[in-house]
């Protein structure tokens, strides 16, 4: 079984809203080296706009936040390849201490973002799998 998976997903007319589940043993949020993994496969995920507490952007959180919210940034990183739309998304726990939380994401084309919700998902599933093969989580 993966560590993340999603779901569902529902295509509604002006976004599409996953639910994702982490497997049990899943950390729930990120830590420096999983995001360093991340950013070397996708250059631009460090600068993201994002609302948050912390800063203006989501590098201001992304060494410690829901995988959930990587997630949604990863998947916008995947739409926004190549194209010159803006794509906004939100992510939230649903049930965090059951580890399943909704992302939310604007699209321009369905297949498009199913692609990249796909393609988001592999990414951060194996890098998951990297960090844990070297003894790495979020402690």
């Amino acid at each position: 079984m993966p560590a993340l998976s999603v779901e569902s997903i529902r295509v509604r007319k002006d976004r599409m809203v996953c639910r994702v589940r982490l497997s049990e043993d899943c950390p729930h949020r990120s830590w420096p080296q999983l995001i360093e993994t991340l950013c070397a496969a996708r250059p631009s995920l460090s600068s993201h706009a994002c609302v948050n507490s912390k800063g203006p952007g989501f590098a201001a959180v992304m060494n410690r936040t829901p995988l959930v919210h990587v997630l949604e940034h990863l998947i916008i990183d995947f739409q926004a390849q190549g194209n010159q739309q803006l794509f906004v998304g939100t992510s939230q726990w649903e049930d965090e201490s059951a580890g399943v939380g909704t992302v939310e994401l604007t699209f321009v084309d369905d297949m498009l973002a199913l692609q990249a919700i796909s393609a988001a998902t592999d990414l951060l599933n194996e890098a998951l799998r990297e960090q844990s093969s070297k003894g790495v989580s979020d402690l």
